[in-house]
């Protein structure tokens, strides 16, 4: 039997708190900075509003990482993205600063011409947390934003790979 490996994943909030969750690894490559790990522990995913479980996807050299959730069917459910700075990857740790914003990208089961719906979440926190917040942390939340709206297809793909 293979031996598991764990790693905590600590999410730097903006007003300075930290979140943790415990990790399984599954994949980490140090070489290109990237690790897939299932989620664990840390708040219930019944508190995001479904039963199942996720897998996290992080990288060294991306303004967001991925949460891919999927229900107890394996079904995929949606793909929740927090937009992010500074992530670095340990053998011990995945740990980012967190910038609010959290992008929910769904499969499109109802329009085949689009095969993506994207919600951009969290924006009403934005207003309170400018003194938090540098104008680089705002023009990365805006090209993130950017980079979804015109791309969001390639980043499921290179997330799904």
């Amino acid at each position: 039997m293979a031996h598991r490996r764990f790693i905590k994943e600590i999410k730097k909030k903006y007003d300075g708190t930290k979140e943790l969750f415990n990790l399984e690894i599954w994949y980490h490559d140090s070489m290109n900075k990237s690790l897939v790990a299932r989620w664990c522990s840390g708040a219930s995913n019944k508190s995001y509003g479904f039963d199942g479980y996720s897998f996290g996807v992080f990288f060294e050299n991306k303004t967001y990482n991925c949460y891919r959730t999927h229900d107890l069917n394996h079904n995929l459910l949606f793909y929740r993205f927090d937009v992010l700075k500074n992530c670095r990857i340990t053998n011990n740790t995945v740990s980012f600063n967190d910038l609010i914003i959290d992008i929910i990208v769904k499969p499109n089961t109802i329009d085949d011409n689009d095969k993506y719906i994207i919600e951009f979440n969290d924006k009403d926190e934005l207003k309170n947390s400018k003194e938090y917040l540098t104008s680089k942390d705002l023009q990365i939340i805006k090209d993130t934003e950017l980079l979804f709206n015109n791309n969001v297809k390639h980043i499921i793909s290179d997330i799904d790979k």
